[in-house]
């Protein structure tokens, strides 16, 4: 995971970026009120840095009490007149840090957790830290609106985060206003939970199209354990879209099924058909190695390894030694086919370096032992990662890794 300079790095940014829209706002139209949202959207395994959306409150409505009509009003945002780039507000970083944040897939679901995260927290603290993404302020609408970077907040009416499957705004608006000026998305959140209580068929199909389906965004948390522990109805399907016999995500399937970590042989034969199959975007062949290495298909997986590009099978392996190995049932740490890899293919010693340095999946307590063994490993990649994970552990950078 990137580092928690980084995200620092992105929240501040972040309200560089409203303090520069509220001076927009004030010379747009002096003394009105505004609503700012940031929109939240991505592809894949990727984020992008988020556009501000922003539009005029009407002078007869108020977010501090709702009035009809305000809630149509705001369920229109994404035709509202004004979309900000971060690069029209001054933002010029932008760019490099998200860069950095997407890295590789294997960092998918927290990484888009601690992005999204990053601008609620902005929301909260320039809109005067009311304890919520939605900061109401007392101001009246004749108010002053401040310079950019001032601390006053007259500007704002409404200040949030969005995004296209309506997982940030639930999570951080408190009910009442959720449903007062969100009400669509306060709906369709409220249906996304009731899918968790139906009975076992009937959730996994909801779920597949949800979370794996080729229209599926980001799932929550929740429901991507909830497919995770379904994955003995979902096989059949999952399979499907890995010979892509049905559309879907391929290396969500992939995912799925490791994390299970049970699953059938058929299930194992169609990974590593996924695996090998060049037509596929690198990014699914990729996650097909990694899920066979986590299924305990290490021998498979060197065979396959002399087959993709490299770029395919380091991604692979990294994924399989990030963070990502602990999710689910988790595969026990176990670097022996790390240095088999590395015997086969020697080429690839520098790119695994480099892509391992970032990626987590270091030892847990239980694993000390195995990382203690692997310093002494031939392999200088295995021994440094080994070293960095025992200095993690022991929470300090200066103690002998082998001590």
């Amino acid at each position: 995971m990137p580092g928690s300079r980084l995200w620092e790095q992105i929240e501040a940014a972040a309200r560089r970026q409203l303090r520069a829209a509220r001076n927009w706002c004030g010379q747009q139209a002096p003394g009105r009120r505004w609503v700012a949202l940031f929109d939240l959207t991505g592809a894949g395994t990727e984020v992008w840095w988020p556009p501000l959306v922003l539009a005029s409150v009407p002078p007869a409505l108020t977010v501090r009490s709702p009035e009809p009509g305000f809630a149509a009003w705001v369920a229109d945002w994404r035709q509202w007149p004004s979309r900000l780039e971060p690069e029209e507000l001054g933002v010029e970083d932008s760019e490099d840090l998200v860069a950095q944040v997407n890295g590789r897939a294997g960092h998918w679901h927290e990484t888009v957790s601690f992005f999204r995260g990053c601008f609620a927290r902005a929301a909260v603290r320039e809109a005067g830290g009311q304890g919520c993404i939605a900061a109401c302020t007392s101001a009246p609408p004749s108010s002053a609106v401040p310079e950019a970077g001032g601390q006053g907040t007259e500007a704002w009416s409404l200040v949030a985060a969005m995004d296209d499957d309506d997982s940030t705004l639930p999570a951080c608006l408190p009910p009442q206003l959720l449903t007062a000026y969100f009400p669509a998305v306060a709906e369709r959140s409220a249906s996304r939970q009731a899918v968790l209580s139906w009975p076992p068929a009937a959730q996994a199909a909801a779920l597949f199209a949800r979370v794996v389906g080729d229209n599926a965004s980001l799932p929550r948390p929740a429901e991507w354990r909830a497919a995770r522990r379904l994955v003995p109805l979902l096989e059949n399907k999952l399979c499907a879209v890995l010979l892509g016999r049905v559309p879907g995500q391929a290396w969500v399937a992939a995912a799925l099924l490791a994390e299970h970590g049970q699953v059938s042989t058929t299930a194992i034969d169609c990974l590593a058909v996924a695996a090998a199959r060049t037509r596929r975007r690198r990014q699914e062949q990729a996650w097909a190695l990694a899920a066979l290495l986590r299924l305990g298909q290490a021998a498979r997986v060197i065979e396959l390894s002399a087959q993709p590009p490299a770029d395919v099978v380091v991604e692979g392996f990294a994924l399989a030694y990030s963070w990502w190995r602990l999710e689910g049932r988790g595969w026990p740490l176990d670097y022996a086919p790390l240095e088999q890899l590395l015997t086969q293919r020697p080429e690839l010693a520098g790119p695994l370096a480099s892509a391992l340095a970032t990626g987590g999946g270091y030892p847990t307590k239980q694993e000390e032992a195995v990382a203690v063994r692997a310093v002494a490993s031939a392999s200088p990649v295995v021994a440094r990662h080994a070293r960095r994970g025992l200095r993690r552990l022991r929470g300090t950078r200066g103690a002998s890794p082998a001590g």
